[in-house]
């Protein structure tokens, strides 16, 4: 999947460069949703792929307990940035 949106990435950015945009409303709907929707699920499977190679090779337990503790980490992640992304759009401040 990383490698697909990878390419998907390319594929876009080369046709934005060889022929922009048809109007600015346009490139303001691709730069504030399709293109961070394709980033945000580009960081996830990076992710999920990090999580699984580097997951011990031990009983089922340890799967269990490994697999808990980044499920955990993951959530809390994802909460933080729920919430930075509803004050942004909130206030129209960019929070980092």
């Amino acid at each position: 999947m990383t490698v697909y949106l990878k390419e998907l990435l390319g594929d876009v950015k080369e046709d934005i460069i060889n022929e922009g945009f048809a109007t600015k409303g346009d490139e303001i709907l691709f730069f504030k949703q399709i293109k961070p929707t394709v980033l945000g699920k580009l960081i996830y499977y990076n992710k999920v792929f990090r999580i699984e190679s580097a997951c011990p090779a031990s009983s089922g337990n340890i799967y269990e307990g490994y697999f808990a503790m980044h499920l955990r980490e993951l959530k809390q992640e994802y909460t933080e940035h729920v919430c930075n992304v509803s004050a942004r759009r909130t206030t129209g401040l960019l929070i980092s």
